[in-house]
């Protein structure tokens, strides 16, 4: 799991947009037993990610996972189910393999 989410990670920090840098630095990762996450707290992420009435939507880890998705899957060993979500402050997206 680490490997997946260091590779998604690092798909997303390339992929970021930036202005202060600020979004960009604060994607991370967390693991614990079969999850792994790649994600950010920053407030303004989903806006970003997702986009708003007034701005276009600028999609980072999104991408970064798509991108990465077949390697986490052939990368996933003896046959174990593994919970990977992106996660962009409280809204997450689910991949269950």
């Amino acid at each position: 799991m680490t490997k997946a989410t260091t590779l998604v990670q690092g798909q997303a920090i390339e992929f970021c947009p930036v202005d202060t840098g600020n979004l960009r630095a604060s994607i991370h990762t967390t693991i614990s037993n079969l999850e792994g996450a790649v994600g950010t707290p920053v407030e303004y992420a989903p806006y970003v990610e997702f986009g708003t009435s007034k701005m276009n939507a600028q999609p980072y880890l999104g991408p970064a996972f798509y991108e990465n998705e077949q390697k986490i899957i052939n990368d996933s060993r003896n046959g174990k189910r593994k919970l990977f979500y992106v996660r962009c402050n409280d809204f997450r997206r689910s991949v269950i393999r």
